[in-house]
Parts: C-alpha cells; sequence; structure tokens
C-alpha cells in the first residue's frame, strides 16, 4: 500500500492545502435521507446519511474495505474493519509526518500515530461510511448534522471545504484532518500548559485544541470546563488504544 499511499498523497494533498479553512459559518445542507441509526463500536457510530450520488460511486469503488457491511455478521466484519482501517490511518499519518517532519525519530512518529488514531476513535469511532443491510451506502453525521465523517469535520468552521464535496471522499477528508490536528500540535508544543518533554501532555493539548480551537489548549487540565468530559473520553482512549484489541 506504500507506493499508492505516496502517490495518492501527493496530490490530495496539495488540493487540500487549496480549500479554505476554519470560516465561521453554517452549511445550508442539513438534511439526512434515508437515515441509518447508529449502532456503537468500531465503524458504527452516530448516524449514517445518504451520499450524493457522485460519492457514493467513489466510496463503493475505492473504499470497500474501509466500511462495516451491515448485512454480514458484525463481529466478524467489525473485526476485518478494525485492522483495515488500522492500516489505512497508520499509513497515512506516518506518511503525513515524514513530509512534514523528515528528521521525526520513531519516538515521534509513534506519538502522532497514537495521536491521530486517538482522535479518529473519539470522533467517530472510526466511522466515514455505513454500509446499511439494505446495501446502501451512508455517510456518517454527528453534533446535531454539523460534523462529518471520520473526523467530524464542522460545517460551521469549514464551510468552503465542506461544500468542495471533498469532505465525503475519505481520503481528502482525513488529511484536511490531518492538517488541523498537525496545526493543533504545533500549538500545544509552545502552550504552557504542556511540557515539551511531555509527549501525553501535548497531545492532550492538541486534542483540546482540536476539538476546541486555540484557546482551548488548556481545557484538558479543567476538569469544570463543560467540554472536559471530551478531554477525558479522549486520553482514555489513548492510554487503552482499544483497536488493539482486534489485531
Amino acid at each position: 500500500m506504500k507506493k499508492k499511499v505516496r502517490w495518492i498523497y501527493m496530490s490530495l494533498y496539495l488540493v487540500t492545502l487549496a480549500c479554505g479553512q476554519n470560516k465561521s459559518s453554517s452549511s445550508n445542507d442539513s438534511s439526512c435521507n434515508q437515515r441509518l441509526p447508529g449502532k456503537g463500536g468500531f465503524g458504527l457510530a452516530a448516524y449514517g446519511c445518504s451520499l450524493p450520488a457522485t460519492a457514493a460511486f467513489t466510496a463503493q469503488s475505492k473504499y470497500v474495505n474501509y466500511v462495516v457491511d451491515e448485512s454480514k455478521t458484525l463481529k466478524e466484519e467489525q473485526s476485518r474493519f478494525v485492522k483495515d482501517m488500522h492500516s489505512y490511518i497508520e499509513d497515512y499519518a506516518s506518511e503525513y509526518l515524514r513530509r512534514r517532519e523528515p528528521s521525526a525519530n520513531d519516538d515521534d512518529m509513534q506519538s502522532w500515530v497514537q495521536l491521530v488514531m486517538a482522535t479518529a476513535q473519539q470522533e467517530s469511532v472510526w466511522t466515514q461510511y455505513r454500509l446499511g443491510s439494505d446495501g446502501q451506502w451512508r455517510f456518517l453525521r454527528g453534533d446535531s448534522g454539523h460534523g462529518y465523517g471520520l473526523m467530524q469535520i464542522d460545517d460551521r468552521w469549514h464551510q468552503d471545504f465542506v461544500e468542495t464535496g471533498k469532505v465525503y471522499d475519505l481520503t481528502s477528508h482525513f488529511i484536511y484532518a490531518l492538517d488541523m490536528l498537525y496545526q493543533a500540535r504545533k500549538i500545544a508544543k509552545n502552550s504552557p500548559c504542556s511540557s515539551s518533554q511531555n509527549t501525553n501532555s501535548i497531545n492532550r493539548s492538541s486534542y483540546s485544541i482540536y476539538n476546541g480551537g486555540k484557546k482551548a489548549k488548556c481545557r484538558w487540565l479543567n476538569k469544570h470546563d463543560r467540554w472536559a468530559k471530551n478531554d477525558t473520553n479522549f486520553y482514555d482512549k489513548y492510554t487503552r488504544k482499544g483497536w488493539e484489541d482486534s489485531l
């Protein structure tokens, strides 16, 4: 998969950087057709809504390994899904950091990949698409419809990207989110509430920023914050690494 990752990465990464970011506005597309309820667990989080026709064709053509087929035995499907998604996330996250920081050592790489894995689990339990028992492909929506897909890209802050339609494509979506998480990590490294010698504190701050914006960089230290539960749940996933149970 490595050569394919590098080839796709270069073309999609350049496209992603050209897209607008952090625009505070709400998307007009709040509809959810053919709604599929969430079932919980990897690949089955939140609820699914019908995909635009072109996006559905692309998903079925390119990403058949990265969805749980709900017409099959869920235990077996989820186990297979976690292995496939783990490889996908690890490959793209690793390649991303190599290009951003060619001198990154093994510890840096391991810490970054763990941050990405846990963030994706916290945001969507690794869910981009839903494939119902009716054979219809759907797209994960959360946060009252404002959160889109695997990394829960919010249309109130990323309307430009959402409106391009690239949010529905797993790889374009993921790389766009990696840009945001990487920038959050850069801020966290210089934050007074995270030690440059402690990767755990940097990653906890990184998630707080990803989830709540720059002003939230120290949110993870405040157990009384209204969103403290998000930080607590993230850290539980970050330390427990529940995806390893299926590897």
